[in-house]
């Protein structure tokens, strides 16, 4: 079953939002104002682990509800955050977390879509 039938159609674009997660704050503290602007190299670690994919094809349309119940999952086990936008030629899902996660959800994802590509041949 495709999710772009007649009524994906007219509503143009669907989009599933991902998760939002909760930001986490940290309080760096010094004798002197000058060792806490040392420690920019945390920032950078926690920058570095970060990432972002965006996996644009028209076959992303095709995505089954079996599929979709399949990103969910993997938004609720992965630290990933799963944007997915039905466009039909212009579908996209876009991967946003850690990196050892955005990375095993884009392996997933490329071969629901390489599925999906040999399906309709």
């Amino acid at each position: 079953m495709s999710l772009w039938d007649p009524v994906m159609e007219a509503l143009a674009v669907f989009v599933i939002k991902g998760e939002e997660f909760a930001p986490t704050v940290f309080q760096l503290c010094a004798e002197i104002p000058q060792a806490v602007s040392r420690t920019h190299w945390v920032e950078n670690l926690i920058m570095k682990e970060q990432t972002e994919r965006i996996i644009k094809d028209p076959h992303i349309s095709q995505l089954s509800k079996a599929d979709l119940e399949q990103l969910q999952t993997m938004q609720r086990e992965l630290t990933v955050r799963i944007r997915l936008e039905m466009k039909g030629p212009d579908s996209l899902i876009c991967l946003e977390g850690l990196s050892r996660d955005v990375l095993t959800a884009d392996g997933i994802i490329r071969d629901m879509v390489v599925e999906r590509k040999e399906n309709v041949r």
